[in-house]
């Protein structure tokens, strides 16, 4: 929540000495900085999925209750299921433990932030992305943990979190600023406390006017932007890379493998993160089947095709349309038939296509609608009346077999059938998804609806889907095949 209700509660306005007047009596000079024998890139090579070293503070100011640490905590999810390291810091519960005997005056606030910021910087040191939640109301306590960040050469990033005093006390969930207002609580920001808007933040979020969801996008793309975090679901299309980098090798792909690099960025393949290698390039032709890292059942080799000479020592910068959208570290070039082909993990510089979602992100969307079964079903085209008022009646279908109440899932192919079919569907009971290839195989679409949290696939009656053909592939036990 947030660092900011004083523990004078009914005290007409008198407050014990400050804690900091004890802790900070006398100072220890006897003490030598002693420097670490691992650097930051190494410790970056084994933290995290990604390669690089990701390390800042994302420092989130403004009032009680405008939503700093719900914006904050949220931003942490979505960073976990990327694979970028991350923690959240918040106020309240660091005055459980690390700022417990500090008060609410102007002094030990500032000495609240500080520690802070020391143990925020300690967290970006490490390699992680640390989001800290604090009202911290005054710019000099702000600045002074700027510089502690600016000294150690991490960056730090101030994010005003805006939301009006008037917004913040209609939403008072904790009835903090209704106390204030009657006098029990002293000291409250806001109230009889003033707090000191930042003039200069890096980002500012209008909390007060756009949604959680909205404020998260943002704050994403920001991140996207400055190079924090890899890839996103929402990313700018100007945040690219230039088409030569020092000691690299640029491979221009076609427009199907840019998708592709997006796809599997995003998660939809899961546990498969990086275009196949060799051995699992031939897995899959041979087994349908890739084994590393998890088993995974997939017919579609997912690699780039080779077409211009590549040096494999070199980092190979991947170029749609004159634009770096991915760059692979460590490339494994190889062979198949008479086909030349280019493997190995790659970090995404810049989405094709804004809106395809992250399959983490639907599916906690679909999930807070509490349906009792998630279905889906793949169209070639968008979703017109006829085919909404089919989609109605699949659901009743699944209810007289005793799924209770639907939830569908409908992919379609590209952007402006998803846009016209947003406009169609119930928003109710119907999602609508979209994934840029037409899908005919049976275990990509099992793979793609459980990545979103599907377990019913819906097919029409003479499409050529054998239940048994995907009960039997890794990681598909439990899809069921209903027809229509």
């Amino acid at each position: 929540m947030s660092d900011c209700f004083p523990l004078l509660v009914g005290c007409g306005c008198r407050a014990a000495p400050s804690a900091l007047a004890f802790h900070s009596a006398s100072r220890a000079t006897n003490v030598t900085f002693q420097p670490h024998k691992v650097d930051r890139l190494e410790r970056a090579a084994i933290l995290g999925r990604h390669h690089g070293f990701r390390g800042c503070t994302v420092w989130f100011t403004g009032l009680s209750g405008a939503g700093k640490t719900t914006i904050a905590f949220e931003v942490e999810r979505m960073l976990v299921e990327m694979g970028v390291p991350v923690y959240g810091l918040d106020g309240d519960n660091v005055r459980h433990g690390l700022c417990r005997n500090l008060s609410f005056h102007k002094e030990d606030r500032e000495e609240n932030v500080r520690r802070v910021a020391e143990v925020a910087k300690l967290f970006a040191d490490m390699g992680v992305v640390c989001l800290a939640s604090f009202i911290s109301p005054y710019a000099s306590g702000r600045h002074e943990a700027r510089l502690i960040h600016n000294r150690a050469n991490l960056r730090f990033f101030e994010v005003f979190v805006d939301a009006s005093l008037e917004v913040c006390e209609w939403r008072d969930t904790k009835s903090l600023y209704k106390k204030a207002r009657a006098g029990q609580i002293c000291g409250f920001t806001g109230v009889d406390s003033v707090y000191e808007e930042p003039r200069h933040a890096d980002l500012t979020l209008r909390a007060g006017d756009e949604s959680v969801e909205e404020s998260t996008r943002r704050l994403i793309t920001f991140l996207f932007e400055k190079g924090v975090i890899p890839h996103l679901p929402y990313c700018s299309p100007s945040a690219t890379l230039p088409m030569q980098m020092p000691s690299s090798t640029t491979l221009s792909v076609s427009e199907e493998e840019a998708k592709w690099i997006q796809v599997l960025a995003n998660g939809w393949i899961d546990p498969l993160r990086g275009l196949m290698t060799e051995k699992q390039h031939l897995q899959c032709l041979q087994f349908g089947v890739v084994f590393d890292p998890l088993p995974t059942a997939i017919r579609t080799p997912l690699a780039v095709k080779v077409t211009s000479p590549v040096d494999p020592n070199l980092l190979v910068a991947l170029a749609f349309e004159h634009r770096v959208v991915a760059t692979v570290p460590k490339p494994e070039v190889y062979r198949v038939g008479t086909d030349i082909f280019l493997g190995g993990n790659f970090v995404i510089t810049s989405c094709t296509n804004p809106l395809l979602r992250s399959p983490y992100e639907l599916r906690r969307e679909l999930a807070s609608a509490k349906p009792d079964v998630i279905a889906a079903i793949f169209l070639n085209s968008a979703v017109d009346n006829t085919q909404a008022v089919r989609i109605d009646e699949s659901r009743e279908l699944l209810a007289r077999r005793g799924y209770g109440s639907a939830l569908v899932a409908v992919f379609v192919t590209d952007e402006a059938e998803f846009l016209r079919s947003e406009g169609v569907a119930d928003p109710e009971t119907t999602k609508v998804v979209l994934f840029p290839f037409d899908v005919d195989d049976a275990l990509l679409k099992a793979r793609l609806m459980k990545a979103i949290g599907a377990r019913v696939l819906l097919v029409e009656e003479r499409t050529p889907i054998r239940a048994e053909e995907i009960r039997v592939a890794p990681g598909l036990e439990d899809v069921e095949v209903v027809e229509l």
